[in-house]
């Protein structure tokens, strides 16, 4: 039972660390962006 459950977390993690790698390029990707067009809006 404790197994599974550890299995389960190890699994969230990873999802997590994939959904947060690609929330990570796109914000990158929005900032290149607005380099591009030169706009002084600035993201936290």
């Amino acid at each position: 039972m404790a197994q599974e459950c550890k299995g389960n977390v190890i699994e969230s993690i990873k999802m997590f660390g994939a959904a947060y790698s690609m929330f990570q390029s796109l914000l990158s990707g929005i900032h290149l962006k607005k380099k591009e067009l030169h706009t002084d809006v600035d993201l936290p």
